[in-house]
């Protein structure tokens, strides 16, 4: 009986042994693959990272395409206006309102209502100075009015030919 104590006892110790020996294995091939696993996606991130860097590079470059396309949409845009009313300064009497030249051009943005794009048309249709504003008639102010393609009566509202005649009173 004593010995099949013994026994009993020997052969847990050796299925504790063999358990503690099978999990320490188990155990360790876990962690070898979870160390594989861990380098693949270490690999994989750093794929991911280098594209993403390539992607943000072919996005900024995008921006500045579109950007530059923007711009020169708009500048085509505001080009083909220019053009369509410098065709219209044969309607306007230069005769009774003066002539004048881009090298007599007066900051024409001072008269209120008059903004950059504004000015820019007026100087399409040769309109440089105020004392050619001054000299606007109903007849020239409307024909300017309908060229610039400006608001209807917006000239006489913001009595742009008042506002001249003062400009050019003062510069004398």
């Amino acid at each position: 009986m004593g010995t099949h104590i013994i026994e009993i006892i020997v052969m847990l110790l050796v299925a504790a042994i063999l358990g503690f020996l099978i999990a320490w294995f188990w155990q360790i091939n876990k962690l070898k693959n979870l160390s594989i696993r861990n380098k693949e996606l270490e690999k994989e991130l750093k794929k991911q990272k280098d594209i993403n860097a390539k992607i943000n590079i072919q996005l900024d470059d995008c921006k500045k395409t579109l950007k530059a396309t923007e711009n020169t949409k708009l500048e085509t845009e505001e080009e083909i206006a220019l053009k369509r009313i410098k065709e219209k300064a044969k309607d306007i009497n230069f005769e009774r309102i003066g002539t004048a030249s881009e090298k007599e051009k007066e900051d024409l943005k001072v008269i209120s209502g008059i903004g950059p794009f504004i000015e820019k048309k007026l100087n399409a249709l040769g309109i440089f100075t105020y004392k050619q504003i001054a000299n606007f008639t109903e007849e020239d102010r409307e024909k300017v009015n309908e060229a610039i393609e400006f608001f209807p009566g917006r000239i006489m509202r913001d009595d742009w030919i008042g506002q001249a005649k003062k400009l050019v009173k003062d510069k004398k």
